[in-house]
C-alpha cells in the first residue's frame, strides 16, 4: 500500500460509472409544391451509411442555388 489505510479508503470507495451513447441521423431536405419537407433516418449503429452518403453525393444533380439569410 502506498498511503496506508487512508489511501486504501480513498482508492477503494465506489466509483460512479458513466456511459455515452452517440446517435447518428441521416436527414434529407427537399421541396414539394413549394414547401420545404424533411425525411430523417436513424442510422445509429449502421456502418453502411457512409457508403450511401458517398453514392448520393456522386449522383446528385449539380444545381447552383443561392440562400439568403
Amino acid at each position: 500500500m502506498l498511503f496506508g489505510p487512508i489511501g486504501a479508503m480513498i482508492g477503494g470507495r465506489t466509483k460512479e460509472k458513466t456511459s455515452r451513447t452517440i446517435h447518428s441521423y441521416l436527414i434529407f431536405t427537399y421541396t414539394n409544391n413549394n414547401e420545404i419537407k424533411y425525411i430523417a433516418f436513424d442510422c445509429t449503429g449502421n456502418r453502411n451509411v457512409h457508403n450511401l452518403i458517398k453514392e448520393f453525393n456522386s449522383n446528385k444533380p449539380k444545381i447552383k442555388t443561392t440562400i439568403n439569410l
